[in-house]
């Protein structure tokens, strides 16, 4: 209890000091509501296919790994692993760093 507490207080710390921009705190909220609301559901069984595209939830992640609610195309399954492609919507405006052969040919991020 006393770890999590530290953690809430150091979260809330980088909030009261806008580390987070709106768009991220909204997305950093429902995450922490949708796990609070789903961690005590029973699992359900889902056949899962490769090839097909599903919504996931990836989490609170490091920039550049994806982070929060985002579909994935699913390119293998393995037992219980899922090997997800991440998909989000290109914006040259929002992603500066991404490789995009017209926008941003020089990026380092292919």
């Amino acid at each position: 209890m006393k770890e999590y507490l530290k953690a809430q207080s150091k979260t809330n710390e980088a909030i009261v000091g806008d580390t987070f921009s709106a768009d991220e705190l909204g997305r950093f909220s429902k995450s922490d509501f949708r796990w609070a609301d789903n961690r005590g559901k029973p699992f359900r069984q889902t056949l899962v296919k490769k090839g097909e595209i599903y919504q996931f939830e990836f989490g609170k992640n490091y920039v550049p790994e994806m982070s929060y609610e985002h579909r994935g195309l699913v390119i293998g399954v393995k037992k219980k692993m899922l090997y997800v492609l991440p998909i989000f919507s290109y914006n040259p405006h929002k992603h500066p760093d991404v490789y995009h052969p017209a926008d941003h040919p020089d990026s380092k991020s292919d």
